[in-house]
This record gives structure tokens, C-alpha cells and sequence, in this order.
């Protein structure tokens, strides 16, 4: 993975996601930097946001997530900028 983040990309990802969940993206950038997840849980069905509760309660799935590539990522992402 090259330590350089397609900013491109990332924006893509997060404007997706914001279009499923309904919500503004900077709004959802904001929860997810604040650590927020239950404002973007609420906005999902029940059933996702189970799936979504019982994966983030395994220790072993959580690390098997921030494993991939995609989600380190984000996280360089997220953690550049919460420093700015």
C-alpha cells in the first residue's frame, strides 16, 4: 500500500456512504473522526446496524477490518486530519 492517500478516492468512498446512510458527508466525516458511530447507526436499518454492533464487539472481526487496506486508509486519513 503506497503511504499516499487518493484524496480522490477517499471523498468518492465517503460521498457513498453518506448517499446510503442519507446523511451530509461532513457530517458523517465529523461522527466518524468524534468517534460518534450511533449517529450513523441511527440512520441505519435495524438488522445493519446489529451487523454493525456485533462486529465492533469481536475483538477478532474489529482486527480483521482494520486489517485491509481500505481501512487503513481511512484511518491515515482520519488521523491526518485530526491533527490539521
Amino acid at each position: 500500500m503506497h503511504d499516499n492517500i487518493d484524496r480522490d478516492k477517499l471523498m468518492d468512498m465517503i460521498d457513498k456512504v453518506s448517499d446510503k446512510l442519507g446523511a451530509d458527508t461532513d457530517q458523517l466525516k465529523d461522527a466518524v473522526r468524534q468517534g460518534k458511530i450511533d449517529n450513523i447507526l441511527n440512520n441505519l436499518s435495524a438488522s445493519d446496524s446489529q451487523k454493525i454492533k456485533q462486529i465492533l464487539s469481536d475483538k477478532a472481526a474489529v482486527n480483521r477490518l482494520l486489517s485491509t487496506p481500505q481501512a487503513q486508509m481511512l484511518l491515515k486519513k482520519l488521523l491526518k486530519d485530526k491533527d490539521n
